[in-house]
């Protein structure tokens, strides 16, 4: 646990059950009535929002996503999850990083803004949540190359610049 700007930010470590497909993949009902605990992990998180209005705190700044909004919070960033309305729904994805260093992503280099507001990058989103409910032959490779996709096109449109990897030190090892 990392005690930064007077808040406690614990470190989510992630344990894939599948070493072929390393990532952290379901879909949240949540009900969330005060924000769950701030927190932050190595990878990049995507969240898709299906139902309702979720806040999320990232680092300092707290924004409000809708059905349809795509979000991504990057790397090491602390963030925490509440539902105003006492409940929302999301897909959440939270790929390891090794799919990424991979196909050369440098993940000390993967800062984008936020919200990812472009129809591209949600088609894939969508395809890597129709090929884990079909699991058709390859589907685990499909996963990774959309995600690798979807990455490259955030990090494209959607990049801050002047920012560097290395937020937060991991304590938790």
């Amino acid at each position: 646990m990392v005690h930064k700007g007077g808040v406690f930010v614990f470190f989510e470590r992630h344990v894939h059950e599948d070493a072929e497909l390393p990532i952290h993949f379901n879909h949240q009902a949540a009900r969330f009535k005060t924000h769950n605990e701030y927190h932050w992990h190595e990878t990049s998180e995507w969240i898709l929002v299906t139902e309702g209005t979720v806040e999320i705190r990232i680092g300092d700044a707290i924004n409000y996503y809708t059905k349809g909004d795509l979000v991504l919070i990057c790397p090491q960033l602390p963030h925490s999850f509440y539902s105003p309305e006492g409940r929302c729904g999301y897909y959440c994805m939270i790929p390891d990083n090794s799919i990424l260093t991979a196909v050369g992503f440098d993940m000390h280099d993967f800062y984008t803004e936020s919200l990812i507001d472009d129809d591209e990058i949600k088609t894939y989103y969508r395809r890597i949540i129709q090929e884990y409910e079909e699991k058709k032959p390859s589907y685990k490779i499909c996963i990774k190359a959309y995600i690798a996709a979807m990455s490259a096109l955030a990090l494209r449109r959607y990049r801050k610049e002047g920012v560097k990897g290395n937020l937060l030190e991991d304590n938790a090892m």
